[in-house]
């Protein structure tokens, strides 16, 4: 009886571990870098001779219009995605950073999968 509970209690201590620290940490990414992004833009359009800076926020990725690096398929919502996950989750520095290189390039990846669905179902 007493090997039952505590196989119970490793697989809640696992459960809480990986989906509800690992998600909440996920959404305190995801919000905090679309805020950052929300505040740093209204900076840059609101501060007159602030306008130059828009030039540094887009990059261009083969297309004509390019990339803005503040919205919301920006590749840094990723990095601050898994940045916080690893933090969240309290690993080592060096597991944190290579979150934000893992989350910069898988992050477009999930947003073409997700676009690709929506458009298959419309």
């Amino acid at each position: 009886m007493a090997s039952k509970s505590k196989s119970k209690g490793i697989l809640v201590t696992l459960l809480k571990r990986w989906f509800i620290d690992s998600l909440g940490a996920m959404a305190l990414g995801l919000f905090a870098s679309l805020i950052v992004g929300v505040i740093i833009s209204d900076l840059i359009a609101k501060i007159p001779g602030m306008g130059f800076l828009m030039d540094f926020l887009t990059v261009s990725n083969g297309s004509v219009q390019g990339l803005y690096l503040l919205g919301a398929s920006s590749p840094v919502i990723g990095s601050a995605i898994g940045v916080a996950i690893a933090y969240g989750l309290k690993h080592k520095p060096l597991v944190i950073f290579s979150s934000a290189v893992t989350g910069v390039d898988f992050h477009p990846v999930a947003l073409n999968r997700v676009y690709k669905r929506t458009v298959k179902n419309a």
